[in-house]
């Protein structure tokens, strides 16, 4: 017995160094990755993305139609924090997960540079048009001389194996690292749902200062019964629930997802209440027709 209870210590104790050991990896990982960051900004190379980061970053496509995917590199932070010399960068993608041996992902430029750049800047806001000018006219005429941001469009492709396989959610992990003059790389995480909705079907998109509008026209001569689903983090749903067949609530008792009817030769506009400035996309709305 005594025996028994000091292999369980020992096992504890084995346990628990490991888990340290795993914590501490992962805390110096983290600090390291910090301290290079500053470490960049203090030499003013901003190199990021609003879809990519250190860390990695999830994105999410609730609609995909199989067409190209884009996310941006830039060399600023902002309007004032801007790189003044050129950035070379490599980029790859890769489909990981159960659908890696059926398709494959094709990444737009694999290598390339955000070249650095001034040009003049009407900080008199005077209605001059001043982007033609040169340096010398440009100060001479009390504007600005100013760097400027550089911004890439990236994107990716899926290409399937075979052509005849319909694919499911699909994953892909996309890496972009400057190679010159400092090495940093930027990750994001891109999973995809497509979106099988048939050709019948015209999706339209408004937006307001509060409110955003999903547009649904049915242009054949068959009714259509379609369920819909949002990201509650951005929006809210008018709840009309007259017009719905079936609803879901969450724990809160917002609606989160409806199942509705829309007639032959007939449009539906389904409003919703904005959670944050950001317009509504059809990347939130996920639509679906009813099973």
């Amino acid at each position: 017995m005594k025996n028994i209870k000091k292999y369980i210590i020992l096992i504890l104790i084995i346990t628990g160094i490991g888990i340290a050991f795993s914590l501490t990896v992962t805390f110096a990982k983290y600090v390291k990755n910090i301290f290079w960051e500053y470490n960049l900004k203090t030499k003013e190379f901003y190199f990021s993305s609003p879809e990519l980061d250190i860390k990695s970053k999830d994105n999410v496509n609730n609609s995909w139609d199989e067409d190209l995917v884009y996310f941006t590199i830039t060399n600023s932070l902002n309007d004032e924090l801007i790189t003044t010399y050129d950035i070379d960068y490599e980029a790859s993608c890769e489909v990981v997960g159960d659908l890696k041996d059926y398709a494959e992902c094709q990444i737009s430029d694999s290598s390339g540079s955000l070249s650095s750049y001034q040009s003049c800047v009407n900080n008199l806001e005077d209605g001059t048009d001043v982007s033609d000018f040169t340096k010398s006219e440009c100060e001479l005429g009390g504007y600005n001389w100013a760097y400027q941001k550089s911004t890439k469009e990236l994107y990716f492709e899926i290409i399937k194996n075979d052509p005849e396989y319909e694919l499911g959610t699909i994953t892909v992990d996309i890496e972009v690292k400057s190679t010159f003059p400092y090495t940093k790389t930027l990750k994001g995480i891109f999973t995809l749902y497509p979106q099988k909705i048939e050709d019948n079907l015209i999706i339209d998109y408004e937006n307001y200062d509060y409110e955003g509008a999903l547009i649904l026209s049915n242009i054949e001569s068959e009714e259509v019964c379609l369920n819909i689903s949002w990201d509650l983090e951005k929006y809210l749903l008018d709840e009309k629930i007259d017009l719905y067949n079936t609803y879901e609530v969450d724990e809160e008792g917002y609606l989160k997802s409806i199942n509705l009817n829309i007639m032959p030769y007939s449009s539906l506009e389904i409003k919703f209440i904005k959670k944050t400035s950001e317009e509504l996309i059809k990347n939130d709305i996920l639509i679906e027709k009813c099973e």
